[in-house]
């Protein structure tokens, strides 16, 4: 029997006060990038500069936001608009699992918003 052997490198990038952690996951010779969280606006030349130099491309198997806060999302928007960037698969946890109905009916309602 052969033995399929399973190998997993992560790292946390150093982009400030945000999130961002890269996975590359091997079976066999075939690699897997994964990118989990894409810090602030701002961010992605980190993230792009950390894949060419080190995974040799800037293709990204899977990309995962874990939850709506602008330090984990806001990084995607230029990752998405970056011509460069491929993003296979891209899984979004759903704002409403976050927002209780009242919280969302008082964001849909465009008369309750406040100007400051």
């Amino acid at each position: 029997m052969k033995e399929n052997k399973m190998k997993y490198e992560y790292e946390a990038l150093k982009v400030g006060d945000a999130d961002a952690i890269l996975i590359r996951h091997y079976i066999g010779n075939e690699q897997f990038i994964i990118l989990i969280d894409a810090g602030n606006a701002g961010d992605t030349s980190i993230i792009k500069k950390h894949l060419n130099d080190y995974y040799g491309s800037y293709y990204i198997d899977l990309a995962i936001c874990t939850h709506p806060d602008s330090d984990h999302k806001d990084g995607f928007f230029d990752l998405l608009q970056d011509d460069e960037i491929t993003i296979k698969t891209f899984w979004l946890t759903d704002p409403a699992q976050y927002l209780d109905v009242n919280d969302i009916q008082r964001y849909k309602n465009l008369n309750s918003a406040t100007l400051l």
